[in-house]
């Protein structure tokens, strides 16, 4: 190649510095370079996953910012300004909204805007409804189900520097080029749905705090419940209280615990009751008083397990091994096994792919079943069903849940993604299964639990029922009685002892290949890239998917070592093949 251009009829010429008008401001830039480095990954990826593509494709094109600047490294820090502040603040809904209103009108006061970041688009329609009324003309929300047109339109009006604003805004439209923020907002915090989805995987939360400290502005974490690394910041003082934290939340809702070990029927030969005595008596008196019930579900499906009741392994995917779940159907030709992982769909005439044999037997408590079970007991009642296969879309989802309101005496059966879309109190809440969670391969599976639970007690105004085989798990209990703190006391003082964050930094290495040697050995390979003490390799939790088999190696660091350059510039240099995630939610 440098032969051919050497030897070309056209004259070569190093190029000098690139001089242009950006239409993203310089403390844009560094955050996003800053986010980048924290999660390893390129910054094109990283600035590709903070812009969304109606900002790249119509604005930011036709747009320049009059303010040039150079973007600075992504560790220097400005000269003469002092970090940020970052507190916190919790409490309930209606708590929180006043907060933001307060807030809001204090940075206008001053001459500063504010940028509220939310987690989904549920979370960001239902505070525009609390916080716009009065502020119309200077509250702003984007998402990503907002029309192009109407998107373009507002963006300019929220970006005109001669008023303030207060902009609610998912991730992907963090870049709004005001020069003029007060305080970088993060609107339920403790949420699980901050990291962005395909490669890389971008947690927002991060990203604020990085835009936060670029704009020299404060930045507030607030929700009803806080996440362990929030808690763990105001202990060491890192963080500080905006308010009076409660220790304990109680809204007075009677509570019942159904033991289903020691409620279990002592007949051996009688069937299992998916619906206990107690949920099954609010059931009818949710019928009865015409109100409303949802129960919570850990998983869809009729049957979310089956084993071989001969060599008792698990009836797995042929093409990726995953478990396979049983959909249950008034006629035999609506019975399927469905992975959910892969979508291959199987009949229930399969055998056992480990020992042949037909003696299977279905487990476990999915949607379906709950809700086939509630119309056995009382066939009148009108039952919902919400989960991934009834509401693949979020506008069937609202649907649902729509109709399920405009319903007296029904009963809404779903899957904790339905809990985004109850946006009011109900009569009665209740679980029937969630222990099958507990086997989830998630350091942070016990604070997920315990954040569902307290949040659904909150909604139930006259009764919340749990059903559980575990009643004295430190989540479910300190759920149940609403004492947010000595949970992540707790839950703190094991991820301090087994090297989980936020004391650490986990670095999850993924390569997946045909040959299971040769994934093995690449992953090792790559571990002895850094200390090899540091660094486990193992089998992916579900190691064969699509023919091919997965291994993963994990390192664990110091969170005050993070992050370190020369481990992010190794990280960089491996090929697309690897899959890298910091602080991964799932470490099997």
């Amino acid at each position: 190649m440098k032969e051919e251009l050497k030897s070309s009829s056209f004259a070569l010429r190093r190029l000098g510095e690139i001089e242009g008008e950006s239409y993203f401001t310089p403390q844009f830039m560094n955050a996003a370079l800053d986010t980048a480095r924290f999660h390893a990954a390129s910054a094109g990826a990283t600035f590709k996953t903070l812009v969304g593509a109606v900002i790249l494709d119509s604005i930011a094109k036709s747009s320049q910012d009059p303010n040039r600047g150079n973007i600075k490294s992504p560790t220097e820090i400005a000269e003469n300004n002092t970090l940020p502040q970052i507190s916190a603040v919790a409490g309930n809904e209606d708590e929180i909204a006043t907060f933001y209103k307060t807030h809001i009108r204090e940075q206008f006061a001053k001459g500063r805007s504010a940028l509220i970041c939310v987690p989904t688009t549920e979370n960001g329609n239902a505070l525009f409804e609390k916080i716009s009324k009065g502020l119309e003309d200077k509250v702003f929300i984007f998402n990503g189900e907002i029309k192009k047109k109407e998107i373009i339109k507002n963006w300019r009006m929220a970006a005109d520097p001669k008023h303030t604003v207060a902009v609610i805004s998912t991730g992907a439209f963090l870049c709004l080029h005001r020069r003029d923020w007060g305080a970088v907002i993060v609107a339920d915090e403790g949420s699980t749905h901050w990291i962005s989805v395909g490669r890389p995987r971008i947690d927002f939360r991060q990203f604020a705090r990085c835009l936060a400290a670029r704009n020299f502005c404060e930045l507030i974490l607030c929700g009803f419940v806080l996440s362990a690394k929030t808690y763990s910041g105001v202990q060491s003082e890192e963080i500080a209280k905006r308010n009076p934290f409660r220790f304990r939340y109680q809204n007075g809702v009677a509570v019942e615990i159904w033991d289903m070990k020691k409620n279990k029927t002592q007949k051996k030969s009688a069937p299992f009751k998916v619906i206990g005595d107690e949920l099954e008596k609010s059931i009818r008196d949710t019928w009865s008083s015409k109100g409303n019930m949802f129960i919570l579900t850990a998983r869809k499906g009729s049957f979310p397990y089956t084993i071989c009741r001969d060599c008792g392994r698990p009836v797995l995917c042929g093409k990726c091994s995953s478990q396979l779940v049983l959909y249950s159907g008034v006629k035999e030709k609506d019975r399927r096994y469905v992975c959910h992982r892969c979508g291959s769909i199987y009949d229930t005439k399969l055998r056992c792919r480990t020992c042949n044999s037909w003696n299977l037997v279905p487990l476990g408590i999915g949607a379906l079943r709950v809700a086939e079970s509630i119309k056995g007991l009382m066939p009148e009642l009108p039952v919902f069903v919400l989960d991934a296969d009834t509401a693949p879309t979020k506008s069937k989802a609202r649907k649902i849940i729509k109709d399920f309101f405009s319903s007296p005496g029904s009963v809404l059966v779903g899957t904790k993604a339905a809990c985004a879309y109850i946006d009011r109190p109900l009569d009665y809440s209740a679980v029937a299964s969630i222990d099958s969670l507990f086997s989830i391969p998630n350091y942070g599976i016990n604070e997920e639990i315990f954040r569902t639970i307290f949040n659904l007690k909150e909604l139930a105004e006259k009764k919340f029922i749990i059903q559980t085989r575990n009643p004295d798990s430190v989540a479910i209990k300190h759920a149940i009685s609403g004492n947010a703190a000595d949970f992540m006391s707790e839950e703190l003082k094991f991820r301090k002892q087994f090297k989980y964050p936020p004391y650490f930094t986990l670095i999850k290495i993924s390569f997946k290949h045909k040959s299971e040697s040769a994934a093995k050995s690449a992953v090792e390979k790559a571990s002895t890239m850094f200390n090899p003490d540091r660094a486990v390799v193992y089998k992916s939790f579900i190691g064969y998917i699509k023919g091919f088999h997965i291994y993963n190696a994990l390192l664990k660091i110091p969170a005050v070592n993070w992050p370190d350059d020369r481990f992010v510039a190794i990280l960089k240099s491996f090929p697309p093949s690897f899959n890298i995630e910091i602080n991964p939610e799932n470490i099997a």
